[in-house]
């Protein structure tokens, strides 16, 4: 079962531990970037008023996290799922979109990135532009 819960600092160390691991970040627009304890507290920090910073969690193991920035429509969605090609991206995905049913929500996505642009949309998002960055959306209910 996927569960959602907000980060707190104390998971920083967890979250720091899994960003690090081999090939995390490759598909990542962090790609490069060397993850760190005080970078963790920095991108924290620099999330605007109302956004929402999630640890993700399948059948209580920690596989993720995800930032919904706040738009004037709803939401924007940043993923980063570690298990690749075992649809915990799509389930993940489906599961911020059942919490937040009554709002637009997007998720944008590199062009070259096929495992993202396949989570949206097997999670039912429909392309909203195209390359470089493609962003898939759905209205709110």
């Amino acid at each position: 079962m996927m569960t959602l819960a907000p980060v707190h600092p104390d998971d920083y160390p967890t979250i720091l531990t899994w960003l690090t691991a081999p090939g995390r970040l490759v598909q990542s627009r962090h790609a490069g970037a060397v993850p760190t304890l005080e970078r963790q507290y920095q991108y924290v920090a620099s999330l605007p008023m109302g956004a929402r910073y999630l640890r993700i969690h399948d059948d209580g193991q920690f596989v993720g996290v995800a930032t919904l920035m706040p738009t004037w429509y709803g939401f924007d969605i940043g993923l980063l799922i570690g298990t690749p090609n075992q649809g915990t991206g799509t389930r993940a995905l489906r599961a911020i979109m059942d919490e937040h049913q009554t709002v637009r929500i997007t998720v944008g996505c590199a062009a070259s990135h096929g495992a993202m642009r396949r989570v949206c949309e097997k999670a039912g998002l429909a392309p909203l532009d195209s390359e470089p960055i493609v962003r898939y959306g759905r209205e709110g209910r």
